[in-house]
């Protein structure tokens, strides 16, 4: 298995995506407003994939991923990792690979937004260097429009 993280290959788009729609729902069905769940089904997360293309980076054998990371200048978007793969060390590695690209391209400091409930992603950040930037709503598009749902930022200097 590739433990080094890549970029996603053309052909990947389906699976990533479903490794995406999967981890999403186990770590947010509960912590989320519901219209949120609903609105992200599996076609939801195809059409971001493929939207984000360029940015994504996976881990994991090609056609197999398993675990996900989106970093667009100074955000860390997206970060997930197959529940089976998880606490083995892989979130650090695309986490790093994504601050690493940030500081390449002359991101001082990244931010991150999460569900506020998601309390093994805000320890996991912490672990890795991550500080608590308060609260912020954030703008979530659901069925016929949009909603606001406060959400946790964190930052990092780079």
């Amino acid at each position: 298995m590739s433990i080094l993280p890549r970029s996603m290959m053309e052909y990947e788009v389906d699976a990533v995506a479903n490794l995406w729609h999967d981890t999403w729902h186990q770590s947010h069905d509960q912590i989320v407003p519901r219209a949120l769940c609903e609105f992200r089904d599996k076609r939801y997360f195809h059409s971001r994939i493929e939207r984000e293309f360029t940015a994504v980076r996976v881990l994991g054998m090609p056609g197999e991923p398993i675990g996900l990371c989106i970093a667009k200048d100074t955000n860390l978007d997206m970060l997930f990792i197959a529940a089976t793969e998880q606490g083995k060390g892989f979130g650090e590695r695309l986490l790093d690979d994504a601050e690493t690209r940030m500081r390449g391209s002359g991101v001082k400091e990244a931010y991150l937004h999460l569900a506020l409930g998601n309390v093994r992603a805000i320890r996991f950040y912490h672990r890795c260097g991550w500080s608590d930037g308060g609260t912020t709503e954030k703008l979530l598009e659901i069925e016929g429009g949009t909603m606001t749902n406060l959400v946790g930022h964190m930052i990092k200097r780079l």
